[in-house]
């Protein structure tokens, strides 16, 4: 029953620790780049869109 408990609870720190972790990216995220005023500083940024690219670089509006 104690080895359950343990790791249950180690379980739930992992969580805690994960979680607290993401949000240390987050702010850090806005602080460089404050563009955005949401709460999820980095949604939307997984690729190119809405902009003019060309082949060789893409330029955000």
């Amino acid at each position: 029953m104690t080895t359950t408990l343990t790791t249950f609870l180690t379980a739930i720190a992992a969580m805690i620790v994960i979680s607290c972790c993401w949000l240390a990216v987050q702010r850090l995220w806005q602080r460089q780049f404050p563009e955005d005023g949401d709460g999820d500083a980095l949604a939307g940024r997984g690729g190119c869109t809405g902009c003019h690219c060309s082949p060789d670089r893409c330029e955000r509006q």
